[in-house]
């Protein structure tokens, strides 16, 4: 049974019962909301638009100015579907909904019930498949005019949250340079969820994105700014990098969070500079992230940065440096191996070098370590044998086998 979905303001829904209810008796399935399009959006709709063969759309002058109704038929267009507007009187109207041939119900008396009939036995013609998986018309031409009319339901201010997300999500399905203007701007949106829409779609667009969010953070707002950088980070495009690194100083703080982690995430040495700054940060978040992205680049020339920031005064940095520089490998086994021995170094700072020592397995470790074993507080002991377990030599067992078992088992997270 082909299924019919209505689109219709509240102030309609009288009238779209009276038609919905003669359809069903013309042996059509009819969809549309109980209580009429409206504030609350409901999430089955795009579903039931797209598993229609055709829309009715309601038009009045309270449906002229409903964002909801005009993202309706708009996504039926965009889909391939047959768009019927129904007129229930004089009503401005989108000139696309008057090249789509109304139909005048403005009369009761004389409503062309046999002309609707025709027109839903058309839709009920198998649709080309390729037309109901598009988001926007088949026709090039067209695509300007959908991306107008979806674009313009983010400047209504009664188009909610949702919409306004759905409406992003539709214009991330079409490269037209407007929908791409449309979805940068979406990135300063009041909204999380709808800027969280427009970095799916960005970065879902590609590299064509890139310049257009590296743009955003040279100003717009904070939250602009912060949504680019993440999309930046997933995008993973080393063009992004000069940017992104002039934001590790922004003085938003979630800028300078997003910043970091997107560099982190693209893995080009060209950051390093910048990310050993931010080990400076005065915000402990930002210097843990800071080490967190250099241990993704294991640059052996970031080494002596980590190595200072083993004696950060965050528990939480000192941690994620020594795993950096486990990450960096045997270029950082003479600097760690340098830090356990010294006895002026606190106990948390040489935990984390035995640590980091450890996971990079080097036997060239193994003498560094050995010595430290006679150490004279348990827990050092303990980290420096679970240590030399990792490191599978001779010289690593026979140290562990000449030493007492440590009295203390090592520690499991940051000292």
């Amino acid at each position: 049974m082909a299924q019919i979905f209505i689109s219709h303001v509240q102030h309609d829904h009288a009238r779209a019962a009276q038609i919905k209810a003669y359809l069903e008796t013309a042996g059509f399935s009819v969809w549309m909301l109980d209580d009429g399009a409206g504030f609350v959006w409901r999430d089955e709709v795009d579903q039931a638009i797209r598993a229609s063969s055709a829309l009715l759309v309601i038009m009045s002058e309270a449906a002229s100015v409903s964002p909801f109704v005009a993202y309706e038929w708009a996504v039926a267009w965009g889909a391939g579907l047959p768009v019927i507007p129904i007129l229930l009187g004089p009503a401005p109207m989108h000139p696309r909904l008057d090249f789509m041939a109304p139909l005048d119900f403005s009369n009761p008396e004389q409503f062309p019930w046999p002309m609707l009939d025709k027109r839903l036995l058309a839709a009920r013609q198998p649709a080309p498949a390729p037309a109901a998986a598009s988001a926007s018309p088949a026709a090039p031409e067209a695509v300007a005019e959908w991306v107008g009319v979806i674009g313009a339901l983010l400047d209504q201010p009664i188009a909610d949250q949702a919409l306004r997300s759905r409406a992003v999500r539709a214009l991330g399905k079409t490269a037209d340079p407007a929908a791409q203007a449309r979805l940068v701007a979406a990135l300063g949106d009041e909204h999380e969820e709808v800027r969280q829409a427009a970095v799916e779609a960005l970065v879902a667009t590609g590299q064509p994105a890139v310049p257009h969010l590296v743009a955003v953070l040279s100003g717009a707002s904070e939250v602009a700014r912060q949504s680019a950088a993440e999309a930046l980070g997933q995008l993973k495009h080393p063009a992004a990098v000069p940017a992104l690194a002039s934001v590790v100083r922004d003085p938003a703080l979630e800028v300078r969070v997003a910043a970091v982690e997107a560099l982190g995430a693209i893995g080009d040495p060209a950051a390093v500079p910048d990310l050993l700054g931010a080990l400076g940060d005065e915000i402990e978040d930002i210097r843990a992230r800071a080490a967190i992205a250099l241990g993704a680049i294991r640059d052996a020339g970031t080494a002596p940065g980590l190595l200072a920031a083993l004696r950060d005064p965050d528990g939480v940095v000192r941690w994620w440096a020594a795993e950096a520089l486990a990450a960096i490998g045997s270029p950082a086994v003479a600097g760690l191996a340098s830090v356990l021995g010294a006895a002026a170094e606190s106990d948390g700072v040489r935990l984390v070098a035995a640590r980091a020592l450890g996971k990079i397995g080097d036997p060239a470790a193994v003498a560094a370590l050995a010595a430290a074993l006679h150490d004279g507080r348990p827990m050092i002991r303990a980290s420096v044998a679970e240590a030399l377990r990792h490191i599978p030599t001779a010289q690593a067992r026979s140290a562990l086998a000449q030493t007492a078992r440590p009295d203390m088992p090592p520690g499991g997270g940051p000292p």
